[in-house]
Order: structure tokens, then C-alpha cells, then sequence
């Protein structure tokens, strides 16, 4: 994974308290202590129902990479475990996940499984966090650390993830998704990775470097994207947002664009 995602044993509290009604969570899988597809996005309602966004990046075999949503329904009985489900298809693939965990006021920490028949499935950790607004001051992010969170924009009822890794020399980098108007009507999703950056002294940092994705058709996607962060004791918080123009001979297509968004996150 360069840029772009082309359309990619968990922890119970016990005895936790409830968390509120219409709560919103964002962040990923973990892989090896990093965030790693499905990327996930949940909302618990005021009737405890549990709904959910997961994107992976899906191939199987020779198939090209495809962006790739499913949402997910469920419920928590007594306000704290939950179960959901959910399916999509994509390529002739019947994509199916479910997760299992437990819902805190502050967290998410569960299991999340994905299988489609003839190709390589898994089940991961799930790790997200509640919405925040981090207020603190300016700090350097710990080594080694993981920030989840969401954005303040909304795909259906829940809103979209961001996950952010701090690695052991102190650079960051990540994942992150949104949706791209296109157009006066046609709606786009997508994600992209945030290069590994380097973290000022101030604890801001800033991804802007522009992309192409070229297809097999001839035809190709230029991304302009624009992911800005400023650690702080408490969390992290930014911008970003996500322009993105199709090129094709003889085609004219409408320019897509996420419009700026802000974000905030935390470990």
C-alpha cells in the first residue's frame, strides 16, 4: 500500500460500565502493534443498536485491488458486550465479517473476523475510540504509540476512522478514509495511507504529496491529499481532505473532493 487503498486475541473489560447512547467510535485493526484493515467505524444508538462501516482493501488471487465498504448491523444487550455482522460483494465475492467485543464510555476492544470463500480471510484485535477533542498542550507523541479516532465527516449514520502510528524512531504515518462528492450527484469512497513523516518540534506534521494510480484500461486517478496533525498531551488533531481527478482518453469526468474535514484522535 503506496497511497491510495484501491476500490484493506482481543481485549474484554470486565465488568465495564455502559457506554452512552449514540456514541460514536473510530479506528482499525491491529496487526504486529500497527492499525491494519478493516478499517472501522461504530455508533451505538439509544435503543442499543450497533451499527458499523468497515473498508478493506480486497483482492483475491489475480484480481485487481478494489476499495471496498460493508456495513454492519448488531446490538448490546446489556449496554456494554455487543455482536455485529454484516456482507458485501465485490467481484463475484460474497465478503463476509463479523465482530465481537465490548463498548466502554471511552473505547472500543473486540474481535473482528472476514472471510470470502477461495480467498485468504482473518480475524484480528479491533481497536477504536470514542470521538474526543483533545485540548491540551502541544507535546511530542510517545515512541511506538497508537492514535485512533474519527473525522468529523459522516458516511450514513457513522462517521469516518483515522489511525495513526508513532513509530519507534518518532515519524508518523497512517491510514485514513473519507468519501469524495463527484459531481452533482455520485459519491465516492476512499483511503489513503499517510507517508511516513517526520514530527516538528511543536508536534505538527503534514502529508501533502500528490499521487497517481494507473489502470490497466489506460485510464488513471490523480490525487491531490492534504493530512495535517498537531500532537498534543491528550491526543492529536488536524485537517484533511482529498481531491481527486479521473483521466481517460476520449472521457471527461467530474472532479471529486472530500471538502476539509477535521479530525481528532487519541491513544
Amino acid at each position: 500500500m503506496r497511497r491510495a487503498l484501491i476500490a484493506a486475541a482481543g481485549v474484554f473489560l470486565a465488568a465495564a460500565p455502559a457506554a452512552h447512547a449514540d456514541t460514536h467510535y473510530g479506528g482499525a485493526a491491529v496487526l504486529k502493534g500497527r492499525g491494519a484493515a478493516p478499517y472501522t467505524s461504530l455508533v451505538r444508538k439509544d435503543d442499543g443498536r450497533i451499527q458499523m462501516r468497515v473498508l478493506i482493501v480486497f483482492a483475491c488471487g489475480e484480481e485487481p485491488r478494489v476499495d471496498t465498504v460493508a456495513r454492519l448491523s448488531g446490538s448490546t444487550p446489556d449496554g456494554s458486550a455487543f455482536s455485529a455482522s454484516g456482507h458485501t460483494r465485490v467481484n463475484g465475492h460474497r465478503l463476509r465479517f463479523s465482530v465481537s467485543g465490548t463498548i466502554t464510555p471511552d473505547a472500543v476492544e473486540g474481535k473482528v473476523r472476514f472471510s470470502a470463500r477461495g480467498c485468504p480471510g482473518f480475524t484480528r484485535p479491533l481497536s477504536l475510540r470514542v470521538a474526543s477533542a483533545p485540548a491540551g498542550a502541544p507535546a511530542m507523541p510517545p515512541p511506538s504509540s497508537l492514535f485512533n479516532g474519527l473525522s468529523a465527516q459522516f458516511a450514513g449514520p457513522v462517521r469516518l476512522p483515522v489511525t495513526i502510528r508513532v513509530a519507534r524512531n518518532g515519524r508518523v504515518y497512517g491510514v485514513w478514509t473519507a468519501t469524495m462528492k463527484c459531481g452533482p450527484k455520485a459519491v465516492v469512497p476512499m483511503g489513503s495511507s499517510i507517508t511516513t513523516t517526520k514530527v516538528k518540534p511543536d508536534g505538527t506534521f503534514l502529508d501533502d504529496t500528490p499521487y497517481t494510480v494507473r489502470y490497466v484500461d489506460g485510464s488513471s486517478e490523480r490525487y491531490r491529499i492534504r493530512f495535517e496533525g498537531h500532537f498534543l498531551a491528550d491526543g492529536a488533531v488536524g485537517t484533511l481532505r482529498a481531491r481527486m481527478q479521473t483521466h481517460r482518453k476520449g472521457h471527461r469526468y467530474y472532479p471529486c473532493d472530500s471538502g476539509t474535514q477535521t479530525w481528532a484522535a487519541r491513544m
